[in-house]
């Protein structure tokens, strides 16, 4: 931690002596154009780092600290209940000049999350349904880093764009069962676009990812522990496998391809389409580095979206749609020995399918020192998961609706005020669950009570105040609040709250 905290005071320093004299620009019209909802509109165009060039209109850079707390009382048990964290944040976009720019962040959280249950396991929505789990669980801490940049060059009618990052998890418990998670995952994408007739951009961006976890379990106690399990989907587990196997490796590679189609000039309308591959398998390393599983995990997506100026208005339409598909493969065993298992076979055994499409507008409207936007969309998802034996199935679809509104004020003394709120809820239109009960009354407990937080419908809201102002001849200082509520129909509430302090320059 000591090293991260010093390469995030470095990129700061780096950043401020850059900055210097470039101060002509206030500080409100930067944060402005930092917080403007057209990036958020236009964000699928920046999956590609060859078009950062034109990312933001000002050179900017902040830190934060920030102390967020949930409370949760309802959400699935793998997840957990309550938890608490600690973030320090910084980033930075710069310009170098006309033709050049470069970005970058680095980041460190620590946190605890509480009672989770049947996941012992780090980064559980990556590598569903294939974690380590036992009945007793607990509390788990963790810490989080990450630093990310990138860097772009204008050649003619050609940008070209190269960005990387590396984010590392440390989780582990001090009591028994005492899980301890490494898990890493290493970066890159190149992108490349070219103008036509100043009026039309095409990009192409790739990227690959290496991911890694190391998983060990330890028990102090004299007296025994509980079983461990290795889960394999929808509360079904390899039962030639469960006992006392304490180490686990995942290993896997993710790659993805992406096109950008769009207007130069304003960003006034743009198309993107892409795919996105993860293979990934898990070994079991008491044996010999056993491979036990893997999974193939392939999502398509596309964005498109059209922005119109209506006198001093700004109005758009957006739509998205992605379809996601994972399919886990489990090999069969005989047990030569304790110590010695012969693969004698693999199958096709967990299937998740997911499908989705959003349909978003905007507007936006600045008068005086006001600037005021909305966002609402509507979203319709399904998600289905299967296990072939013994057979299980569940088919869930959902509506989603809500909006979000920002508001934007500058004072004469040109500090900065930024109110945000969304609001949406999730109604269940269709569900449908086939469960094949196992012997442990603990799992089908568990995969009950999960199946009714997937299916239960809630409300959620969220309101985010901040100020930005300057301390004369010190520094430009900004806090910041946040509260959000999540309101279940049959269930206990969630709620959260985060404080953040920070600077600007």
């Amino acid at each position: 931690m000591k090293h991260f905290r010093l390469f995030i005071y470095q990129i700061l320093l780096f950043s401020s002596i850059y900055s210097y004299g470039q101060q002509s620009d206030s500080l409100a019209i930067k944060l402005k154009d930092k917080q403007d909802v057209l990036y958020v509109f236009q964000e699928s165009i920046y999956a590609n780092p060859s078009n950062y060039l034109d990312y933001k209109k000002y050179n900017l850079t902040s830190f934060k600290a920030s102390k967020q707390t949930r409370k949760n009382k309802t959400s699935i048990m793998q997840n957990g209940k309550d938890s608490e964290s600690l973030l320090f944040d910084a980033d930075a976009y710069h310009k170098l000049d006309d033709n050049s720019a470069v970005w970058g962040s680095a980041s460190y959280q620590q946190g605890k999350r509480k009672d989770v249950q049947w996941n012992e396991s780090a980064d559980y929505n990556l590598i569903y349904p294939y974690v380590v789990a036992d009945s007793v669980g607990g509390d788990i801490k963790y810490e989080n880093y990450h630093i990310a940049g990138g860097y772009v060059q204008r050649f003619g009618r050609y940008n070209v764009g190269i960005s990387g990052f590396y984010n590392a998890k440390m989780e582990y418990r001090n009591i028994d069962p005492r899980p301890k998670n490494l898990s890493t995952r290493l970066g890159g994408k190149l992108g490349v676009s070219r103008t036509w007739n100043d009026h039309i951009a095409i990009g192409v961006n790739t990227g690959i990812e290496k991911y890694t976890q190391k998983h060990n379990m330890s028990f102090y106690s004299l007296t025994g522990f509980p079983v461990i399990y290795e889960m394999s989907g929808m509360g079904n587990f390899n039962s030639l496998l469960k006992g006392t196997r304490k180490k686990a490796y995942y290993e896997g590679w993710n790659y993805s391809f992406d096109v950008q189609l769009y207007d130069v000039k304003n960003k006034s309308w743009f198309v993107t389409i892409g795919t996105n591959v993860f293979n990934f398998e898990k070994l079991l390393l008491d044996f010999d580095d056993l491979q036990a599983s893997k999974a193939k995990d392939v999502q398509r997506y596309f964005s498109a979206g059209k922005l119109f100026t209506v006198r001093d208005v700004k109005l758009g339409l957006r739509l998205d749609g992605s379809t996601k598909k994972r399919i886990g493969t489990e090999n069969l065993f005989i047990n030569v020995s304790t110590t010695n298992f012969l693969k004698i076979g693999q199958e096709e055994r967990y299937k998740y399918e997911e499908n989705s499409f959003k349909l978003s507008g905007l507007l936006k409207y600045e008068v005086g020192n006001n600037n005021y936007s909305a966002i609402p969309y509507i979203g319709f998802n399904q998600q289905i998961e299967r296990y072939k034996k013994t057979y299980s199935k569940t088919d869930i679809q959902y509506t989603h609706i809500g909006t979000e509104l920002q508001w934007l004020h500058t004072f004469k003394d040109r500090s900065l005020l930024s109110m945000y709120a969304s609001w949406s809820m999730r109604k269940t239109n269709k569900e449908s669950a086939n469960f094949n009960y196992g012997d442990s009354n603990a799992i089908n407990q568990m995969l009950l009570d999960n199946y009714g937080v997937q299916i239960a419908e809630y409300s959620l809201g969220r309101m985010r105040a901040r100020y930005d102002f300057v301390l004369p001849k010190v520094i430009n200082v900004f806090v910041e609040g946040e509260y959000s509520y999540q309101d279940f129909k049959k269930y206990l509430s969630n709620n959260s709250i985060s404080v953040s302090v920070g600077i600007t320059f």
